[in-house]
C-alpha cells in the first residue's frame, strides 16, 4: 500500500465494513478493520504539566 491507496482502502472499509490486512512482499504487516464511533473516547483536556 502506499500513500495514494490508503484513503481508497479506508473508503472501502467504511463503505462495506469489511476487516483489510495489508501485506508487505506477501507478508501480512497490519489488521484494519472498522470501529464504531462510541468504541473509545478520545481525551482533549491536557494536564498541567510544569
Amino acid at each position: 500500500m502506499n500513500r495514494l491507496e490508503a484513503p481508497k482502502i479506508i473508503t472501502e472499509l467504511e463503505s462495506t465494513g469489511k476487516e483489510v490486512i495489508v501485506t508487505k512482499n506477501g507478508k501480512p504487516v497490519a489488521f484494519i478493520r472498522p470501529v464504531e464511533e462510541n468504541a473509545f473516547e478520545l481525551k482533549t483536556k491536557r494536564r498541567n504539566v510544569e
